[in-house]
């Protein structure tokens, strides 16, 4: 055992005994005080005799680490340990800045892809492209590793040297790259842009530093090149950020002195109220916000409060339902607790975190135990269970398809193809898939074997296992062969029904393959069904009227 993993099991257990005497102190005040010195006293003990006669060296690190992961999952899976490097990480999340190479991995089949390379990035630069596979990084192989240890790897130091060893589908041979890191910063407004029917379109994917702002500006900037009646703000994918950037986001449409959020926790240091500080942007132009089933946190509070205000139109489907507030506690040696401390509610009273959690397992909150709230207007509006949009442009089929494919990387690993196959980046102005295209795209589905319905195709499965094991599958064989031929001819319905959705899915990721993030938002606006759905009733003030009216 190396000296920096004595010195850390001896602060441990010095810490962890200070800690247990201290408590042991005070622990006449009441018997919870008891129980906690008892239990962490035990904790020690049991970690001594562990550390001291356990049949193999362990490192002590790792051991006690694993502890306090299990003691916090069976709380919630927001409250979580950070060592330095996540808090390191996570501080880059909340800023929107790091040095690295601009780059997005995701793991699939125990392979590490490549999802997004940014536009202008060293990565791009370098020549790396979306769904190239890492196979190691600085000669370290990635394969087991988990996202977060390879991230931690492939950012440092600017102006220093990574590099990294790929698989292109295509190539017969690894490639390796050599790539200068960078300072990065991702912006949270990647696209604002004038469209039709004097409509400001304005993307914002994350709640970090200056988002209040960053969309004012982007707002102010695009009412000084056209006229602008209407305003889509796109929250779809937005996990959430910073609480007070919900504030100035919201304040953007709101007048100043509005309550947008207010929390309520165990103690009164976790119980506030948070008004808009500044004056509004605009508060006048017909206001629709897209939300999906990724929207959460802090994306869910700007949806709820212009809700509950009647100042927009809610459009998408239901968003995820994350109503709980966590704040970072500094720890030793550099650490963080990221820690659940309140719920929050909107302004009409609803807290809307759609499950409970019992010893770290979430429970679905009901529709029918929903309570009933009322927006300004008096609309009826709904706690818990997300925020549910006036205007839903997305049936739980067409959600559970989409997901699927995604899940399966269905619609990104057939946009490779297409990429291969198609040379010419698509014109930005008139590009629609083909249906020979759309045909083709079913045909790849088919062909990789892409499961829908899950866990009935696993019950299928099993019972056709349990036929032939009990002898019954000849008795069997047609009816389970009738109800996979029911199985595929819905699948195959379903694709028919949301022939239109699906092609702008595929579309935009065409798009993205070929002009990057911004330019896939900028170029799929027009086919977008959601968003063509705002501007149909933006032509039509007295129906945008009717949607916030009593």
């Amino acid at each position: 055992m190396n000296n920096k993993a004595i010195n850390f099991a001896r602060r441990g257990l010095n810490i962890l005994g200070v800690v247990a005497f201290s408590i042991v102190g005070i622990a006449t005040q009441n018997a919870n005080d008891f129980e906690i010195a008892k239990n962490l006293e035990l904790f020690s003990n049991v970690y001594k005799e562990v550390h001291t006669y356990y049949v193999d060296e362990l490192d002590p690190e790792k051991v006690i680490r694993v502890g306090i992961d299990a003691m916090l999952k069976s709380l919630d899976p927001y409250t979580v340990f950070m060592t330095q490097e996540d808090a390191a990480q996570f501080q880059s999340s909340i800023s929107g800045r790091y040095a690295g190479i601009g780059t997005s991995l995701i793991t699939y089949k125990d392979q590490h892809i490549f999802s997004d390379v940014y536009e202008n990035s060293p990565a791009q630069r370098a020549g790396l492209k979306i769904a190239d596979v890492l196979v190691s990084v600085n000669n370290q192989p990635v394969k087991g590793k988990a996202i977060k240890d390879i991230t931690t790897i492939v950012r440092g130091a600017p102006n220093t040297d990574v590099t990294l060893e790929i698989n292109r589908n295509g190539d017969p041979k690894p490639l390796k790259i050599i790539i200068k890191r960078q300072e990065i910063t991702t912006p949270n407004v990647p696209c604002a842009k004038n469209i039709s029917n004097n409509t400001a379109y304005i993307v914002l994917s994350t709640f970090s530093d200056n988002a209040g702002r960053n969309v004012a500006n982007a707002l102010k900037t695009l009412r000084q090149n056209q006229k602008v009646d209407n305003i889509i703000l796109d929250l779809r994918g937005n996990s959430g950020g910073l609480l007070h950037e919900a504030v100035n986001v919201a304040n953007v449409f709101i007048p100043k002195n509005q309550l947008v959020v207010y929390t309520k926790g165990r103690t009164l240091d976790n119980t506030e109220r948070y008004f808009t500080l500044n004056q509004p942007v605009d508060t006048v132009s017909q206001l629709f916000v897209l939300i999906d089933h990724a929207s959460a946190s802090a994306a869910e509070i700007v949806a709820g409060a212009l809700q509950d205000a009647d100042r927009a139109i809610i459009l998408g489907d239901r968003s995820f339902g994350k109503g709980l507030v966590q704040n970072t506690r500094e720890l030793s040696y550099g650490a963080k607790l990221k820690l659940t401390t309140s719920r929050y509610h909107i302004p009409s009273g609803r807290c809307i975190q759609s499950a409970a959690y019992k010893n770290g397992q979430p429970t679905q909150i009901a529709d029918s135990l929903r309570v009933k709230f009322k927006t300004q207007a008096g609309r009826t509006v709904l706690d818990g269970g997300g925020i549910s949009p006036d205007i839903y442009t997305a049936t739980a089929d067409y959600r559970r398809l989409s997901e699927a494919l995604a899940a399966q990387l269905m619609i990104f690993n057939f946009v490779s193809e297409y990429t291969k196959r198609n040379n010419t980046p698509p014109s930005q102005t008139n590009f629609s898939l083909s249906d020979a295209e759309f045909d083709k795209f079913i045909n790849f589905v088919q062909e990789k074997g892409f499961i829908f319905n899950a866990e009935t195709d696993k019950l299928l499965l099993e019972l056709e296992e349990k036929a032939k094991a009990e002898s019954l599958e000849p008795l069997l064989r047609e009816d389970i062969k009738q109800l996979k031929t029911l199985l595929a001819n819905k699948n195959a319905e379903l694709f028919k029904t949301y022939r239109r959705e699906l092609t702008y899915l595929i579309q935009r990721e065409i798009y993205r393959r070929y002009y990057f993030e911004r330019g896939a938002l900028e170029t799929s606006a027009k086919s977008d069904p959601t968003i063509m759905k705002a501007l149909e009733i933006a032509q039509n003030p007295s129906t945008y009227k009717s949607y916030l009216s009593k």
